[in-house]
């Protein structure tokens, strides 16, 4: 007898991926935009697909990143390395987004800074050699920034290595592949995109009960201004 069960199970499979292809030709929002490259080769896109618009020079840009954080750095990365032209748009004038300019980088400095001091004075190595002197805070937070301009400079060249452009200001939709950026109070700038992928990240939630305006209140982003040492400290959240 013929063994049919390898040929059915071949068929079944092609039937299955034509399938799939034709649910993707007629649902083109399925699929992530991160993923062009790898599905344009095994489903056989044709150049006329209303989602690559881009190879026909349509839009500036395949994609437009909208903050310059790690989830935005990522993904325009990953869409680079894919052949796509690609721009990032971030109010801040500097790279790298809440992570590294108010959040884990500079929190984790200034932490690394502490373990320091403490392993010090714990050592008998440097207490019995060494007069110990107590650090000034603003030492300390100068470190901190340091550190902060290293990834900068870091981040600001892996954009540059992969020729991703980088536009520092405020972005509003105009419409879905439209984007108005107001570099400063005078100078706007349109550019045009056939994708869109938003890293905004988030911001401090401030509750009404706070006065935020009082010279000691702090939300997250504004503690690392703080230039003197306190005893006490209420956390809120």
């Amino acid at each position: 007898p013929e063994h049919t069960e390898g040929k059915n199970k071949k068929e079944k499979i092609e039937q299955t991926h034509e399938q799939v292809t034709e649910d993707i030709m007629h649902h083109p929002d399925l699929v992530n935009p991160l993923d062009d490259t790898r599905i344009d080769v095994k489903s056989g896109f044709t150049k006329d697909s209303q989602r690559l618009k881009s190879d026909k020079h349509e839009f500036e840009y395949d994609a437009v990143v909208l903050g310059a954080g790690p989830a935005g750095e990522a993904a325009a990365m990953k869409l680079a390395k894919s052949g796509k032209k690609v721009v990032v748009i971030d109010p801040r004038e500097q790279v790298g987004g809440n992570c590294t300019h108010v959040g884990t980088i500079p929190s984790k400095a200034l932490r690394q800074s502490v373990f320091n001091l403490i392993n010090f004075r714990r050592d008998q190595m440097f207490t019995k050699t060494m007069n110990y002197h107590q650090v000034p805070l603003n030492i300390v937070l100068a470190k901190a920034r340091n550190v902060i301009r290293q990834q900068v400079n870091t981040h600001t060249r892996f954009y540059e290595r992969n020729q991703i452009e980088v536009i520092h200001g405020w972005a509003n939709f105009v419409d879905k592949n439209t984007i108005r950026i107001e570099i400063d109070e005078n100078t706007f700038e349109t550019i045009t995109f056939n994708k869109a992928i938003i890293t905004v990240g988030s911001r401090p939630y401030r509750p009404d009960i706070l006065d935020f305006n009082h010279p000691r209140v702090f939300d997250s982003d504004k503690i690392l201004q703080m230039d003197y040492v306190v005893k006490k400290i209420i956390i809120y959240g």
